[in-house]
């Protein structure tokens, strides 16, 4: 058997939008774009909105620039470079060019011939290089995590009682936390001294709060630490060393590699459920082996889960007429997939997929035609995604019996 990767006592996840700027910058370097090129071609990706913002000044998005080629040179993708390490040396490394290892020359060639192959063994090279990924992956493959979301009702005190610090008890907090963990995650996790567990990162986080604010904007940042904190404290109980803006890294990383999924839109909790939609078996890491050249050998060994397409179809189809509160026989789609997701315990993606065919037609169903419709977008959160067409984004959806 393996032996397990040793896992060192730190690590840095880079904090990246979306992977795909890894995929992009590995090609721009082969074609030989220069570090501001790339800038600019990145930003000529992002969808209209973010595009025209972004272009606002000569030095927007460099930072994703310079994480995404860190992140590539710790792969062993990219030859190591000097990179600027904040805004005012930008001009010095504007038109710097890269060069591609063997190695990353090699994944461009992976990806000519199979997509879907390259973005596994890309997979690899990142649990490869990051002990906190394989943190994560290890857990979720014994029981899946869910973190409450913590409303400003749930917190004692008021604002300005706020203003003054954070709230002097914590026992109604910590109860609430205990039990809607307990609800819904069916596990002997030791729940109890919560208060005392988030007290001290409560006093740092209040620390960084504006409490000149007006009272609506300081009570959003006050319920936004206080579940930050909560995050982090049951990070903590769930044997994860990170703190909640890596963890969210983290988490949003291995998301777009297909690795796990996560909502708040599940209808029978309140809160972020984190699963895994995958499962590898990590080859032992030799340390004079760069992740790259180590993710290039042998067979695959990231395995995505998957379900059939027309089990997945009759999923969607049983769990729409499951939904409560459809307005005039519609459903948001982003509540849809996920019920669906959570009950077949895959990714959104392969959701999406599937609606995609039976929306053209391509994927039918015996008694019913699916019908999308646009409204709806001032019901989608934040932290959930729009189902899109090509660039057309729906929200709600309905079932049609054939005539």
């Amino acid at each position: 058997m393996n032996q397990p990767v040793r896992t060192p006592t730190t690590d840095t996840i880079p904090k990246l939008d979306q992977v795909s700027y890894l995929f992009d910058t590995l090609g721009l370097i082969h074609e030989q774009f220069s570090f501001d090129a790339i800038r600019q071609e990145l930003i000529r990706m992002l969808p209209e909105g973010r595009r025209q913002r972004s272009r606002a000044c000569e030095s927007m998005f460099w930072s994703n620039v310079r994480d995404a080629l860190r992140e590539l040179m710790r792969l062993g993708l990219v030859e190591k470079a000097a990179l600027p390490s904040r805004m005012g040396q930008l001009d010095a490394h504007r038109n710097r060019v890269f060069s591609l290892t063997s190695a990353g020359e090699a994944f461009l060639e992976i990806e000519r011939r199979d997509a879907w192959e390259f973005r596994d063994r890309f997979a690899q090279a990142m649990f490869f290089a990051h002990p906190y990924l394989r943190e994560i992956q290890r857990l979720l493959g014994s029981r899946e995590l869910f973190f409450p979301r913590i409303q400003k009702s749930e917190i004692p005190g008021d604002v300005e009682q706020w203003r003054m610090g954070p709230p002097t008890s914590l026992k109604d907090l910590s109860a609430f936390i205990q039990e809607t963990v307990s609800a819904v995650v069916d596990t002997d996790l030791d729940l109890t001294g919560l208060d005392d567990r988030m007290r001290p990162h409560l006093i740092s986080a209040w620390k960084r709060l504006d409490s000149q604010q007006k009272a609506h904007a300081f009570s959003q940042a006050v319920v936004k630490a206080v579940n930050d904190v909560s995050i982090r404290v049951l990070l903590q109980i769930y044997g994860q060393r990170m703190d909640y803006v890596t963890f969210r890294s983290a988490v949003g990383l291995m998301s777009d590699l297909n690795a796990i999924w996560s909502t708040r839109s599940l209808r029978d909790r309140r809160g972020w459920t984190i699963w895994t939609t995958s499962g590898l078996s990590l080859p032992t890491l030799h340390p004079a082996v760069s992740p790259g050249e180590h993710a290039l050998q042998g067979a695959v060994w990231f395995k995505r889960h998957t379900m059939h397409q027309d089990a997945v179809r009759e999923s969607l189809m049983t769990n729409f007429f499951s939904l409560p509160g459809r307005r005039g026989g519609f459903a948001l789609i982003h509540e849809l997939r996920a019920e669906v997701c959570h009950r077949m315990k895959i990714h959104g993606h392969d959701f999406d997929t599937v609606l995609r065919k039976l929306h053209s037609l391509s994927l039918v169903h015996e008694t019913y035609v699916i019908n999308l419709d646009r409204g709806g977008a001032d019901e989608l959160p934040p932290s959930e995604e729009p189902f899109r067409v090509g660039e057309r984004a729906f929200y709600l959806i309905t079932l049609l019996k054939r005539e």
